[in-house]
Parts: structure tokens; C-alpha cells; sequence
């Protein structure tokens, strides 16, 4: 296993309770903390992080642009007051090293990141040390949480950390240590394989309910132009990232499976040389794309799944995945084809009427359903999200919610109370007269960079793959 360096576009709408949108600066310290649906609460309101990794502070403006609400590390040579400065200018969060507690009272700051994959070969950290570490952030500073990123070596389709000698028990320990916890896996940028795209969804299906049920879970995305400097996909050349159907697919396959916050890697050495941000045009294009319907659709994401059970059919014996979540007497659907082929889909979806019409979001658009069944055809690694009307139910409550987990699956779980405003920004009001997002393009800029401290394992050897 090796690992590799892991004001918006739009006019954010509310959604059901509706979302707040960003102001001014911050006037206090936020109190950050982890619901009981595993949702990041920002004095009191859900969150959803949308996440850059390890950007210089001079970058930090036009990746806000494409929808990005979170800054994880300092990729420049700033002190940590001077990055969460600017973060706090452009009305945006960071996630900072602990190394520097002095931050703690900043109005910018959301939480504290620990090293980076401490479970790789060459780290080897023990849980328990990483539990003292935690411990001792704690104690400094209660009022915001702390961020872990792993390998994706307790995934049962990868190899764990040869130091493991094949016993992922410790994977059942790191999540103890911190409040949220995620991982990357990149099937294109890291591991050339692009028949992988499945596992982004799989992988993040055992963190959340097998290793880390009661935490936040967030998953890195590869979004880059170009593949790594281990990879060769030259049927995709000049440019052989990810496409950004890709990158669009593997972001709703993580929400699906239950994440709770989503973070990009942007980073290459061959945009022609090292740069921490390298997006072609069309992948900026999704970026805005995704990144507004993932803030406007902050509450849904983060409410406990529909208490009925979804039956989602295919036509064929292709994979789609899906998670159903129910905000007052709406439930949203979120539905992610997995195969690179097209196919028809019947979702089954208890409570709703016959004849009802049923919303496809974002893509103007309404089917009609038969019974409590309706159709729709999903193109090779189409996204759809439907809004269903199902009668009434629990009220947004603007907290925690309710006892069931936030996850994948075909929508069952626990019942309760739908969270009710979310934040986009540090220091921010609640909005009014808010509307469902209709999107609009960004042009690309490209930016260079100097070479910063890549994560642990970014020069490991290649692994041998099937």
C-alpha cells in the first residue's frame, strides 16, 4: 500500500430550513463540535467541510471561488496567524497543525489535523500514542475537533501497512483517538486503475460503519489534470486524471457511504513540474458544479436516513449506490451509478403516493411515479438526486438530529429529528428567501507553485497491482 499526496461561483440557496451564508468575519472563537447523526456542528449548526489539502495562503481566494469552504494545513511559508488571517478574510475555515496551539481563540479556526497517515510503513503510530496526543489537544483546547487521516489500508480490498503483519485490529482503535477521521485512495491518480471507481464507495462504507460509527468521516477525492508520477494512462493523454465525471462520481459515491465532509487533492509534478493546484477548465467546471449542490444540500446530507427502506432495482446487474435522507416530509435521494455504462433504474420509496411528481434535482426536470415506485435512466457514472415528497414528518430541529447514522446503503436506519440551519462560513447570518442553486461555470486560471512538504509516503515505491 503507498499513499499519494493527499466568494463561491453560485448563489447558495437554502434547502429546507435553510443555510447561512457567508459575511463578515468572525467576532469569537467557533465551538466545533460532532452530532449524534457523526454531522461537524459549528455552534450548534451542521457543517459540511469541503476541503483543500495543504494550499499556499496566496491560493486560498480563487479556490473559494470553485466552492471550497475549508483550508486543511499551511501550504506556505506563512506563521499559522497569518494563514488563518487570511482565511479569515475570505470568510473561510482552516484546519490547522497543532503545533501551534496559540491559533486556539481564532474565529477561522474549525479543528487541528493530526500527522499525516500514521499508520503508514514509515510512520508506524501506535492508537495509544496518537490517544495522548489527543488527550492533550483536548485539554488545550475543547472547543474545536481534530481530523485524522489514514491510509486506506483497513480496507478489506487493499493490503494493509506490511508493519501491520496483515491484522487491521488497530484500524478499530485510531478512530478513539480523534473526531473525525478519513482517508484517500485515489484509483486513478494513485493506483492507475481506473476499473478501482468502485471502491471509493467501498472503502468508505467499512470506515464508517465498521470502524468508525460514531465519528465524522470525510474522504479525499483525487481531482487532478494529470495522473502521478507513477502513473502512465496513456489512453487518456495528453491529460490522464481523473475525468471530471469521475471526480463528480467519486464525491457522491463518499456521500452515500457516509461521509460527513469531503476533501481534494490537487496536487501533481507533472503540471509540467511540481504545483499544488493543477485543474484543467472542465474539472474546475465540476468542482463548482458539485461543490454548490454539496453546500446547498448541507442539511439533507447531514440529516439521519429515511426510518423506511429504499429498494432501489436496476435493470440490468449493474451497481448503483444510494442513501435516503428524510428533511421534514421530503426525502432526498441520492443516487450514484458506479458502472461506466448506462442503465434504468425503479427506486421504491415507502410513503410516496401514486401519481406523486417527484423532483430531479438540479437538472429541471420531474418523473412521475406508479405506486410507490419511479423510474429513471442513469447514464454511465450519473448522479442523480431526487426530491420526494412523503407526507409529514420530523421538524427540522437546527441540532444534532436524530439517533440514525448518516450513511449509504438503499436508506435505512434511525429516525429523528432533521438538522435545521447549516453554516457555509466563519461569521455568518442566517439567510432569507434562499432558492435551489442553478449553477454557473468558472474559467480556469492556472496557478504555479513552489514544492511544499508533500504527505508521508508520496515517494514510495510503486506497488506491484493485479
Amino acid at each position: 500500500m503507498r499513499r499519494i499526496l493527499g466568494s463561491l461561483a453560485v448563489a447558495l440557496s437554502c434547502v429546507a430550513a435553510g443555510v447561512v451564508l457567508l459575511s463578515t468575519t468572525p467576532a469569537h472563537a467557533a465551538t466545533v463540535t460532532v452530532g449524534a447523526n457523526r454531522e461537524i456542528l459549528v455552534d450548534g449548526q451542521p457543517f459540511l467541510p469541503i476541503m483543500q489539502w495543504l494550499q499556499s495562503s496566496s491560493r486560498i481566494a480563487y479556490q473559494k471561488g470553485l466552492g471550497i469552504n475549508t483550508f486543511v494545513g499551511n501550504g506556505g511559508g506563512d506563521t499559522s496567524a497569518e494563514y488563518l488571517a487570511e482565511c479569515q478574510a475570505q470568510g473561510v475555515w482552516c484546519v490547522m497543525d497543532p503545533g501551534d496551539m496559540s491559533v486556539s481563540g481564532h474565529g477561522s479556526l474549525l479543528g487541528w489535523i493530526f500527522g499525516d497517515e500514521p499508520d503508514l510503513d514509515s510512520n508506524q503510530t501506535e492508537p495509544a500514542t496518537l490517544l495522548t496526543q489527543y488527550q492533550t489537544i483536548k485539554a488545550a483546547d475543547p472547543s474545536h475537533i481534530t481530523f485524522m487521516t489514514l491510509t486506506s489500508g483497513f480496507f478489506s480490498e487493499m493490503d494493509p501497512p506490511t508493519w501491520m503483519n496483515g491484522d487491521r485490529s488497530r484500524y478499530l482503535e485510531y478512530p478513539n483517538a480523534t473526531d473525525a477521521v478519513g482517508f484517500d485512495l485515489y484509483p486513478l491518480y494513485g493506483w492507475c486503475q481506473p476499473d478501482w471507481l468502485y471502491r471509493v464507495g467501498a472503502s468508505h462504507e467499512e470506515l464508517a460503519s465498521t470502524y468508525a460509527p460514531t465519528r465524522a468521516t470525510y474522504q479525499w477525492i483525487e481531482c487532478v489534470r494529470t495522473s502521478s508520477q507513477w502513473c502512465d494512462l496513456s489512453e487518456r493523454l495528453p491529460d490522464d486524471g481523473p475525468y471530471p465525471e469521475e471526480v463528480r462520481n467519486e464525491v457522491w459515491q463518499a456521500i452515500a457511504h457516509g461521509a460527513t465532509a469531503i476533501g481534494y487533492f490537487t496536487h501533481s509534478w507533472e503540471c509540467p513540474d511540481y504545483t499544488q493546484f493543477c485543474l484543467s477548465p472542465a474539472q474546475e467546471t465540476e468542482l463548482t458544479r458539485t461543490n454548490g449542490q454539496l453546500t446547498a444540500l448541507t442539511v439533507p446530507i447531514l440529516s439521519p436516513r429515511y426510518e423506511q427502506t429504499v429498494t432501489v432495482t436496476p435493470a440490468t446487474t449493474a451497481r448503483v449506490d444510494s442513501t435516503a435522507k428524510r428533511v421534514g416530509a421530503e426525502v432526498y435521494l441520492f443516487a450514484v451509478n458506479v458502472e461506466r455504462s448506462a442503465v434504468d433504474v425503479t427506486f421504491t420509496v415507502p410513503g410516496l403516493l401514486a401519481g406523486s411528481s417527484v423532483e430531479v434535482y438540479d437538472e429541471a426536470r420531474t418523473l412521475t411515479s406508479t405506486g410507490e415506485a419511479f423510474t429513471d435512466t442513469f447514464e454511465s457514472l450519473g448522479v442523480h438526486i431526487y426530491v420526494v415528497q412523503v407526507g409529514a414528518g420530523p421538524e427540522p430541529d437546527g441540532g444534532t438530529g436524530g439517533s440514525g447514522a448518516a450513511g449509504g446503503g438503499t436508506g435505512t436506519g434511525g429516525s429523528g429529528a432533521a438538522a435545521g440551519a447549516s453554516v457555509a462560513g466563519p461569521g455568518e447570518g442566517p439567510s432569507e428567501g434562499c432558492s435551489r442553486p442553478r449553477l454557473v461555470a468558472r474559467g480556469a486560471r492556472p496557478i504555479a507553485g513552489s514544492p511544499v512538504q508533500p504527505h508521508a509516503g508520496v515517494r514510495r515505491a510503486r506497488p506491484s497491482l493485479p
